[in-house]
C-alpha cells in the first residue's frame, strides 16, 4: 500500500514540480489542476526498489534494467548517465 500511495503522490505532485504554486498546502491547491502530469524517474526507481526486493535481485542491476526502460522520465543527467552506460561488474 505504501508504494502504490508514494506512487500517487508522485504522479499527482508531478504537476507542480516545475510550477510551484506560492500557496502550495492541502486547502489551497487542487489535487488536480489541469496542468499535465504523469510518472516520473521517482516511480520508476521507486518500482525497481520493490522488485529487487520482491524477486531478490540485486538492487543496483534492477535499477538499471528498468531504468533502460523509461529513459525519458527526468533523470538527472548524471543518474542518467549512469543508468544508460554500460553496466559495470565489480
Amino acid at each position: 500500500m505504501a508504494v502504490k500511495g508514494a506512487i500517487l503522490g508522485d504522479i499527482l505532485g508531478s504537476q507542480y514540480e516545475f510550477t510551484r504554486p506560492e500557496d502550495l498546502d492541502w486547502r489551497n491547491v487542487p489535487l488536480i489542476s489541469g496542468l499535465p502530469m504523469g510518472f516520473t524517474d521517482d516511480t520508476v526507481m521507486t518500482l525497481a526498489v520493490k522488485k529487487a526486493f520482491v524477486e531478490g535481485k540485486d538492487l543496483v542491476e534492477t535499477m538499471v534494467e528498468v531504468g533502460r526502460k523509461y529513459p525519458n522520465c527526468g533523470y538527472g543527467g548524471t543518474f542518467y548517465r549512469w543508468i544508460m552506460g554500460p553496466i559495470h561488474e565489480p
